[in-house]
């Protein structure tokens, strides 16, 4: 029983220091646009405690084609990322298309960005950077 009640105790508190980690920011938002690169296989070994944690959250990680202030990719939510894929990156090579988008992040305390909000969306002619 003492080995289980610790088991709980030991990841409780892994939780905590992973989401004061990844949570944890300031007030002060940076704001940017980008064009998606578009990852057909994210296997998350950047960041992999990050990736672990934004994924149980239900986030998804969107690559940019010109990295932010040294941030090649951001975590947004789900519903903003299925405005960033319409459809597959292949049928939009096809149709000669890409996705670029404004979004807003917060600086997180520890470095990095916080979880973005995509502010606006559109879809341009062109051919969208497709990495498999």
């Amino acid at each position: 029983m003492k080995i289980i009640v610790a088991i709980v105790v030991v990841f409780l508190a892994l939780y905590a220091f992973v989401f004061l980690r990844y949570r944890l920011s300031y007030t002060r938002k940076a704001a940017g646009a980008a064009e998606v690169r578009y990852n057909l296989i994210d296997l998350g070994y950047l960041h992999l405690l990050r990736h672990a944690f934004e994924t149980l959250l239900g986030n998804k990680r969107v690559f940019l084609k010109v990295p932010f202030k040294d941030h090649p990719f951001i975590y947004i939510n789900k519903k903003d990322w299925q405005k960033l894929w319409p459809e597959s990156p292949l049928k939009m090579k096809e149709q000669g298309y890409t996705v670029v988008f404004q979004f807003e992040a917060t600086y997180l305390v520890f470095g990095g960005l916080g979880l973005a909000e995509v502010v606006s969306h559109k879809q341009v002619k062109g051919e969208p950077e497709v990495l498999k």
